[in-house]
């Protein structure tokens, strides 16, 4: 909670006073809130993935972790890497001259190149898309019934409640994926 201090002169006489007012700030959840090294690694991924992308919001950070590195191990090309390790361990020169080592390493190019270039193309979905500060939920939280949406794009729940609208239904032209986090086809449901 934040201080407001206003100072206003009062009558003819010139004096001053203070008045201290309790000015009631709603936290704002941000795009950039502050993670740490592993879960932005995670939220990398699960943010473009089709099938994690609007999810991952909702998981703790420690499913997000898990979850995020064990589909790191999918996109990345560790299955043939490693197959390439042991067979060359066991055998260097021979890993050299047979036809495996020029398949595995088409494999991994190819899989490097496809599964991080894929990711890579996917436009992010926010771990704080579908978050909403407090402020904003009382905004709406009393009414019976939403503002008309006018086709208007809101970047996030909190700014289409701000504006009076909630619980935008998927035939609704400003319905957006990212701002329906439980997937049931309606968007920033109060």
């Amino acid at each position: 909670m934040a201080k407001q201090v206003h100072r206003y002169t009062a009558g003819q006489s010139g004096s001053s006073q203070t008045v201290e007012t309790q000015a009631h700030t709603a936290p704002v959840t941000t795009v950039g809130e502050k993670k740490g090294i592993f879960l932005r690694g995670a939220d990398y991924l699960l943010s473009r993935l089709p099938f994690t992308k609007y999810k991952y919001q909702n998981w703790s950070k420690t499913k997000r972790i898990v979850l995020g590195y064990l589909l790191w191990l999918v996109v990345l090309p560790f299955i043939p890497l490693t197959i390439m390790a042991i067979m060359w361990a066991r055998d260097p020169e021979g890993f050299k001259k047979s036809p495996a080592f020029a398949i595995l390493s088409v494999i991994t190019v190819a899989w490097f190149g496809a599964g991080l270039g894929y990711v890579n193309s996917q436009v992010p979905v926010d771990s704080t898309d579908g978050q909403v500060s407090n402020g904003a939920l009382s905004n709406v939280k009393d009414r019976t019934s939403s503002e008309p949406t006018n086709g208007r794009q809101f970047a996030n729940c909190t700014e289409a409640f701000n504006a009076g609208v909630f619980n935008i239904a998927k035939a609704d032209s400003s319905y957006q994926a990212k701002l329906d986090r439980d997937g049931d086809g309606v968007a920033c449901e109060r």
